[in-house]
């Protein structure tokens, strides 16, 4: 199938033939006029940023766009709603010279009349580039919005072209296109495009970037590798340490094949709800949110004797397990395992871990044997995907048999990682002095519940930023003049948590990015509140001051001096200060 063929997934995208006519670059001039394929043609054959780079202006595709309605994610919303919106909806393709690839960016083009000489880049997810799920978060901003597939097809994923046809070989045009430069060619593709399309400078336009987990670390790789792309970064929950958080991820598996226990998804369930019960109040509060994970400590053994009868087992891999049980002492050691972290020979922690509290069973893989009548090993996704992509090189998936798996195995995994890929995925160089001296604005947030990756590494790399760029610094003053950090309570992984559903969520966190570059006014708090109104607490606290409740109910951020240290565990089994 001809990668256009997928194109028509987009809404309201149609394809076209290319002409080359004088540019329509007039402001006043309509939408309807300036969304045709010969428009777009003559704006992308004048390109000339990028170089060893052909666009295919037969290929373009254009398609207006009436009465649009903007719906964000209920999960994990990241911009507002919106309606009776008008845009024109535009693909481009171009190839890079001597490489067999194809790369399409889509983009949507505000009407003039409300176009705020903004530009939005939407990253990915997972093991994909590809933000084009996002692109109405640019619309509500009257910003060009612009996606990218990164020449691994619509929605494509990395790993399903990544191994060169021979297996064995790593694709590094591939890995260098997913670890950096589909998303800065997409940015530069479509600053150029805004300033042709509007007629307006590079002076005028505005450029931001938006992303959650795989497109946070997109989002920081930006302010490293290419400081001048945007003048505001919105990068949350950042995969930064991608070899690290990949394998860092089987960490739950391998501590239930340490103690030979696999619990029911049932009994972790029960257990984080006598955690949560324990900690909520910890803050001040009862609200049904931790938000000092921190200050939580709570006796897993505590929830022996326990009886669940109300889960709802509804995965496959759950198919005639029991519905009901009793927290046993086996249970409640091995969720106290996984909280505590993953320890190496030597007694030495070599990754973090989640925060007490969080949901386990979204890591924790386990799959119910109905000949045995017991719990198993699942497979863990993330683990599983860079062992077989990049370790093992193979398109055929593994079984991996976490008894056999040790944490000294995995971390000299991850260490020949950061050599092999390094500097294809790390996104964590902490010198940003270029990207501060263009002025540029970051907001970095994460949820202290997050099921998936570590919020304890996005505050570790925020203040070893702060460590290399103020080494004399007291406070925060110097780093927060361009870098702020949020940690979100509660907060599942770039989403609400379902278990702890009132807690705060940063969905307007790019209109404060775009206050801060175009009105000056700093981000002293993130807005917690959402517009569902599902969370109770209005202001999400700047690093490093912590949430708390007085007894009279009235809220502050406070900062006691010492959170780096009561929040960050120290990685004892590393050599260097990574």
């Amino acid at each position: 199938m001809s990668p256009y063929a997928l194109l028509a997934l987009l809404p309201g995208l149609a394809t076209g033939a290319a002409a080359a006519p004088a540019v329509l670059q007039a402001r006043s001039s309509s939408l309807s006029s300036l969304c045709t394929t010969s428009n777009i043609a003559s704006i992308v054959g004048a390109f000339d940023d990028l170089t060893a780079v052909t666009y295919d202006l037969d290929a373009i595709t254009t398609n207006l766009v009436t009465n649009h309605t903007v719906t964000p994610q209920s999960g994990g919303p990241q911009y507002p709603s919106g309606s009776g919106i008008e845009f024109c909806n535009v693909s481009i393709a171009f190839s890079h010279e001597h490489l067999n690839d194809t790369v399409i960016n889509y983009f949507y083009l505000p009407d003039p009349s409300t176009y705020a000489n903004r530009y939005l880049t939407n990253g990915g997810g997972g093991w994909s580039v590809d933000g084009s799920g996002a692109l109405d978060a640019g619309l509500v901003y009257d910003a060009v919005s612009g996606a990218t597939d990164g020449g691994f097809g619509y929605g494509g994923e990395l790993t399903a072209e990544l191994l060169n046809p021979v297996n064995g070989t790593v694709a590094w045009s591939r890995l260098e296109s997913f670890g950096f430069e589909a998303i800065h060619q997409l940015t530069v593709n479509g600053k150029a495009l805004a300033r042709g399309f509007y007629n307006i400078t590079t002076d005028e336009l505005k450029s931001y970037y938006l992303g959650c987990s795989e497109g946070g670390r997109e989002g920081h790789q930006s302010t490293q590798k290419y400081p001048y792309d945007f003048d505001g970064v919105v990068a949350a929950a950042p995969a930064m340490y991608f070899p690290i958080m990949q394998l860092a991820q089987a960490w739950p598996n391998i501590a239930m094949a340490q103690l030979n226990h696999w619990p029911s998804p049932c009994a972790f369930q029960t257990v984080q709800e006598d955690i949560i019960a324990e900690c909520d109040p910890l803050d001040g509060r009862t609200d049904g949110v931790i938000s000092r994970s921190d200050l939580c400590s709570y006796d897993t053994s505590n929830s022996v004797g326990k009886a669940w009868a109300t889960c709802n087992l509804t995965s496959v891999t759950s198919v005639g397990a029991p519905t009901n049980g009793t927290i046993t002492q086996a249970d409640a050691d091995v969720v106290k395992a996984i909280y505590r972290g993953a320890f190496d020979s030597n007694g030495d922690q070599i990754f973090w871990t989640y925060r007490n509290g969080t949901t386990q069973t979204v890591e924790a893989a386990v799959a119910y044997n109905t000949t045995t009548g017991s719990w198993q090993s699942g497979q863990n996704f993330f683990f599983g995907t860079y062992y077989q992509n990049l370790v093992l090189k193979t398109t055929v998936a593994p079984t991996t048999d976490y008894t056999t798996v040790s944490v000294d195995d995995v971390f000299d995994l991850m260490l020949k990682g950061l050599q092999l890929y390094g500097s294809f995925t790390e996104t964590t160089w902490p010198d940003l002095s270029i990207f501060k001296k263009a002025g540029g604005k970051l907001i970095h947030w994460h949820g202290e519940q997050d099921t998936n990756l570590f919020p304890e590494a996005s505050a570790h790399f925020h203040e070893k930023v702060r460590h290399a760029m103020y080494p004399n610094a007291t406070g925060y003053d110097e780093i927060n003049e361009f870098y702020r950090f949020f940690l979100v309570p509660g907060a599942a992984h770039c989403a609400i948590n379902a278990y702890q559903p009132d807690g705060p969520f940063p969905q307007y966190a790019l209109q404060q990015m775009i206050d801060w570059v175009e009105s000056g006014t700093v981000p002293t708090y993130l807005n917690g509140t959402t517009e569902s109104g599902s969370s109770k607490q209005p202001e999400i606290c700047l690093w490093p001051t912590r949430p708390s409740w007085d007894s009279s109910g009235s809220f502050s951020c406070v900062n006691d001096g010492n959170t780096p240290s009561e929040f960050i565990h120290p990685l004892t089994g590393w050599k260097v200060d990574y």
